[in-house]
């Protein structure tokens, strides 16, 4: 601990001393920060002047700790932003958008880039952070070009800091560290059991999956906060890959008179297929097992959703169910929260992270700084090339965060994983009632991250609409906005290296509200899944112990001879002084993702555009919507804290919901 400190804040000290790389950085950013020239106020048509905002403030206010966001410096700066067609001086506004556009450029992950290189190997000199390059097989593409190279860059660097920063002051200060320390030292760790008490003992820091544990509606009910990337409804028996016959107990499981082809005709049966990403045994990092299992769930007559079978392929070929002895059941539910930790963090990578870059290279190469959507798009950008670049290089390196805590060897997560999740993205298919459709889980009870995130959308679209409408007040400047049509081409044209699949053309973009849909999708991809799958989901549903361990050292054969001993010594490497390091850094590590989330951040404080009243109008909508739903999912999340039968889930709560990937 004392070397990798000292190694923290020898690279944070040297940080600060990047006097070569200082220039050449902010000389470049300095192209990407919009350039405000004072002008005349546009003038818009007598209807668009007279025109009220779609939407007025809510009058009623209702009461809550989430408190206003103050108002950007630029809100009193009338009529800064404009589309094209209503812009005084298109001369000008091309020769910024120039100065800046030509020098962004996308390159593929599997060739490098001259002048990230360059900038990457001053800042080497200098002694800052370093990425490595791995030539990943997606189709996505990172920032190239002269200031495209120069941002990555800079990014880089404030996550890099920020990580160093973040590890002197949680890891091995005085935040959780120590408490777990403590808690271990009180409580002791000599079985399954202790791991309760040590969480409950740390106050705030204590998981929220672990007041319910691992119960079977507590199970299923992960499935519906941030894991949904597998879930979907069974429509066949032939889709089940194993004998009916190996489920254990079936009849005294299913609901009474009930059989699967009854289910599956009621859309009450569902699975998940971890057997999609061909893994093998020798895809596990060391010391540890690998598994893909097939897990089928039903709704039952409370109604909620339950766990009825988890098969294994990889380390034995057994059924396990709710009627085997509950040390092999519950062993295989953690197996299977182990696997899916690996799951949603490589699908979170993919959908966020990864595919939303397009957007962001794109508004850069086609959006003057003066474009209401490049404002609403480079919020949700912020860091995004930073955390992916931070990313790659220490989370799936050989060698890296992701094969020290987790099951899986880094190769395998670029090999197999990342490529079926980026294969399989689609633009449409990511907008979330499109997805729960596809996959028909929209029926199932309790879908709290549905209702939610649906809500959020709402919430984002009816303000994206405002927004835009006071801008494209006729019809004829959607069609006329080159901006938007270059933006649009660089993301639907399939030779493109910035290319979506699923993303509207141009030729299908005629309306305010389809626009307002491609922003509000962005935004909500960015912020609200990505803090459902990532952020504050790590510490309060991964890795919490005994149910959903990082690693998993070994998998019986066979059913039968597991006792709550020999789980106890497979989840702690059977050696629990090993262990005790291992537990408090991992737990340590997971809290710090809430940790970089501050008031500044949430949803709210990102959007407060430099334009005109009707953009004050729309902020201050939004803002009171946010606090309406945050209510409600506090009143809910008290209902479901006081019966104790399923996780709260908060994940989504406005209150500490941030305007981009932050972290």
């Amino acid at each position: 601990k004392n070397y990798h400190k000292k190694k923290l804040e020898s690279a944070m000290r040297s940080t600060l001393n990047l006097r070569g790389i200082i220039f050449i950085v902010f000389f470049a950013s300095s192209f990407s920060t919009p350039l405000i020239v004072p002008t005349a106020a546009p003038t818009k048509s007598p209807s668009a002047t007279t025109k009220s905002p779609s939407s007025k403030p809510n009058t009623s206010k209702p009461t809550s700790s989430l408190t206003l966001a103050p108002t950007n410096a630029f809100s009193n700066s009338k009529s800064f932003l404009s589309v094209p067609g209503d812009d005084v001086d298109p001369a000008s506004r091309a020769i910024r958008l120039t100065l800046r556009a030509s020098f962004w450029h996308p390159r593929k992950y599997n060739v490098k880039d001259q002048f990230f290189d360059a900038f990457a190997f001053m800042a080497v000199i200098f002694q800052s952070p370093t990425i490595a390059f791995y030539p990943l097989n997606v189709p996505f593409a990172f920032p190239s070009g002269f200031l495209g190279s120069s941002f990555a860059l800079q990014e880089t660097i404030k996550i890099s800091n920020d990580k160093v920063i973040f590890f002197d002051k949680v890891i091995f200060g005085a935040t959780l560290g120590p408490l777990l320390s403590n808690a271990i030292s009180v409580n002791g760790l000599t079985g399954l059991s202790s791991f309760p008490q040590i969480y409950s003992s740390i106050g705030k820091f204590e998981p929220t999956s672990n007041r319910v544990g691992n119960t079977d509606i507590a199970f299923a009910a992960r499935r519906l906060t941030s894991s949904i990337s597998l879930l979907q409804a069974v429509t066949s028996l032939s889709q089940i890959p194993f004998p009916i016959s190996s489920i254990v107990g079936l009849n005294t499981i299913l609901p009474p008179q009930k059989s699967l082809t009854q289910l599956i005709a009621e859309n009450r049966l569902f699975m998940e297929d971890f057997t999609v990403f061909g893994l093998i045994a020798t895809d596990a990092a060391k010391g540890s097992v690998v598994e893909a299992p097939f897990v089928l769930y039903f709704i039952d007559n409370s109604p909620r959703l339950r766990p009825l079978a988890i098969r294994f392929t990889i380390n034995n070929q057994q059924t396990y169910s709710p009627a085997d002895p509950a040390t092999d059941w519950n062993f295989a539910k953690s197996v299977v929260n182990s696997m899916d930790i690996v799951i949603t963090g490589q699908s979170h990578l993919l959908s966020t992270h990864f595919a939303m870059n397009q957007i962001c290279i794109a508004s850069e190469m086609s959006l003057a700084s003066e474009h209401p959507i490049y404002n609403i798009i480079k919020a949700a950008c912020q860091n995004n090339y930073g955390i992916l670049n931070n990313g790659i290089a220490t989370l799936i390196n050989d060698g890296g965060v992701f094969e020290k805590l987790l099951s899986i060897s880094a190769n395998a997560i670029r090999s197999k994983i990342i490529p079926f999740f980026a294969n399989n993205f689609d633009w449409a298919a990511n907008y979330l009632p499109a997805f729960v459709a596809a996959k028909g889980t929209a029926n199932i009870p309790n879908f709290h991250y549905y209702s939610d995130s649906s809500a959020l959308f709402n919430a984002l679209f009816s303000f994206s609409s405002s927004i835009l409408q006071s801008y494209y007040f006729n019809p004829s400047l959607i069609s006329t906005d080159n901006e938007l049509a270059k933006f649009i081409g660089l993301l639907s044209t399939p030779s493109s290296d910035l290319y979506l699949k699923g993303f509207p053309t141009i030729a299908s973009v005629t309306s305010v509200s389809q626009i307002a849909s491609i922003t509000a999708q962005f935004v909500w991809t960015m912020a609200v899944k990505h803090n459902a799958m990532n952020s504050n989901a790590v510490p309060d549903f991964y890795s919490v112990y005994p149910f959903s361990p990082a690693k998993i050292g070994f998998i019986p054969p066979v059913k039968g001879v597991l006792t709550d001993a020999a789980v106890f010594k497979i989840l702690t490497f059977n050696n629990v002084t090993l262990f005790e390091e291992f537990f408090t850094s991992l737990n340590s590590f997971s809290y710090g993702f809430a940790t970089f989330y501050t008031d500044s951040a949430r949803l709210d404080a990102g959007f407060n555009l430099p334009g005109n009243s009707y953009d004050n109008s729309a902020v201050t909508n939004f803002r009171w919507t946010l606090i309406t739903l945050s209510n409600k999912i506090t009143a809910r999340n008290n209902a479901i804290k006081a019966a104790n039968i399923e996780p709260v889930f908060d994940l989504l709560n406005p209150k500490k919901l941030p305007f981009n990937s932050f972290v």
